[in-house]
């Protein structure tokens, strides 16, 4: 069973302790945030996203056994198009629960959220092309890839690209 719930500020520093080194960030969070990830930093952007709440929709998640929180995801509605939204930062931080099916399930439910509770038509992620297990997961939930994004982030000297994925609410609608 996953939940999502409302993330709040005594989540930072179980977040921050989950960011343990800039290419976790960048996995994380692409451009948002730049290394080191500090209290301030996230402390900035949650009071920011807390002045838009229908913009952003930022969860912790809780679920396993026993219950914990496993995780962190976001849906943030894009101020260009109506009826899309994007998720980003999705992340199961306990690393003992990795590979074991959260991930999928935390994907699941923000599109039930997006497509039913905020009646979104479309919903997009970015993610690094060499994140395997992350791009399994959005597979298995439906995505499908619309195009590769060059060079888009960058640790160092080294670029990194990202795949650009995309579900209608028809397709979601469609496989349940």
């Amino acid at each position: 069973m996953i939940e999502l719930q409302p993330f709040k500020r005594e989540d930072i520093p179980r977040l921050l302790g989950w960011i343990t080194s800039e290419a976790d960030l960048v996995q994380w969070s692409g451009h948002s945030f730049s290394y080191p990830l500090t209290l301030q930093k996230l402390e900035d952007f949650f009071s920011t996203a807390a002045r838009e709440p229908g913009k952003y929709h930022i969860f912790r998640v809780s679920g396993g056994q026993p219950t914990r929180i496993l995780g962190h995801i976001e849906l943030s509605i894009k101020d260009d198009a109506e009826g899309q939204g994007h998720i980003s930062r999705v992340l199961v931080g306990d690393r003992a629960e990795q590979g074991k099916g959260y991930g999928t399930r935390m994907v699941e439910e923000i599109l039930r959220y997006g497509f039913q509770t905020l009646n979104l038509q479309l919903i997009t992620l970015n993610v690094i092309i060499f994140n395997m297990a992350a791009i399994a997961c959005y597979k298995k939930t439906g995505f499908t890839t619309v195009k590769t994004i060059d060079e888009a982030c960058s640790i160092g000297d080294k670029k990194w690209s990202y795949y650009h994925m995309r579900i209608t609410r028809d397709e979601w609608s469609g496989r349940r």
